[in-house]
């Protein structure tokens, strides 16, 4: 709750601001382009020792974006970027501040808050296969963004968008961990999982795992949206 109010707070006070960023990461959540990355891996990589395993996964990530319903046309507004829960600093149960701001950009808010939510709603972490998403928590986050928002609340679709978002952000982190594995180029693995390769496959399948779990509570998800937007509708 403190961290969702936080972060409609924080979206208010930049809301006012026409800023250029002089660095913006292009293509940061193209889910296309990264869906198309890992496709391309698949032929050039069958030497590798994980190509079967990734191959598998790939097509179980494939299948999930393919059957994919959200929102594709939304308005752009400042985003933090990268909203996992470590990058919001608490005091004792207080959540204070924000950290990490080199992810700002123009972005939409089912990108910026589908991030936030695979990150706090999952308590299983990003280094467990199996991952949950938590409604409960989802609840709470959401709850106090809403309460947060009053001078800058969401409209009606990107309120709509925020459950759809969320498992988008799941199945592109599915994409970009599983096309490392094969390439094996992100700085940060843990030795303990094994390679570089193993970790990051391993992340692949937590996220897959993810974003089905968010498919399947979509109605309990969006029936807590729906709930909220009194709340909302008082705020504008």
């Amino acid at each position: 709750y403190q961290a969702g109010k936080l972060i409609a707070q924080f979206h208010a006070a930049v809301s006012k601001f026409s800023w250029d960023f002089r660095s913006v990461r292009p293509g940061a959540h193209d889910t296309e382009a990264h869906l198309r990355r890992l496709a391309d891996a698949i032929p050039a990589y069958r030497e590798h020792r994980l190509w079967e395993e990734v191959r598998e996964l790939a097509e179980t990530i494939e299948n999930g974006w393919s059957t994919w319903a959200g929102y594709r046309e939304l308005p752009q507004r400042i985003i933090h970027g990268d909203l996992k829960i470590s990058n919001v600093r608490f005091q004792n149960q207080q959540a204070l501040c924000l950290v990490d701001l080199d992810t700002m950009a123009h972005g939409t808010l089912d990108v910026e808050l589908g991030d936030a939510m695979r990150s706090w709603c999952n308590p299983a972490t990003e280094n467990s296969e199996n991952s949950i998403f938590d409604l409960e928590i989802f609840r709470a986050a959401m709850t106090g963004y809403a309460t947060g928002s009053k001078s800058y609340p969401p409209n009606k679709t990107e309120w709509a968008s925020i459950v759809s978002g969320t498992e988008r952000i799941c199945w592109e982190l599915a994409a970009r961990f599983a096309w490392d594995a094969l390439a094996e180029s992100y700085f940060g693995f843990d030795p303990k999982y094994g390679g570089r390769g193993e970790h990051n496959l391993l992340r692949a399948r937590g996220q897959a795992s993810l974003a089905q779990s968010v498919r399947d509570q979509r109605h309990e998800a969006e029936t807590i949206m729906n709930s909220l937007q009194p709340k909302l509708d008082a705020n504008s």
